[in-house]
């Protein structure tokens, strides 16, 4: 009887993603911050720096 073979998570798995913005591959819970991020393969790291630095340029504005 074959040995079950354990599921190995790689780079090239399922589970794994590459962010747009940073270029890294990242677990798919990185992703999960808002349903824009993972559509659009935005990690959250990624995503708040974006936000920060646009809050900063409307404030900039007013």
């Amino acid at each position: 009887m074959p040995i079950p073979e354990r599921r190995l998570y790689t780079k090239n798995s399922a589970v794994m993603k590459k962010c747009r913005v940073c270029s890294k591959t990242k677990h798919l819970s990185s992703f999960t911050k808002t349903v824009l991020n993972y559509c659009h393969s935005i990690c959250n790291s990624c995503s708040s720096e974006m936000m920060e630095r646009f809050l900063s340029r409307i404030i900039m504005f007013l």
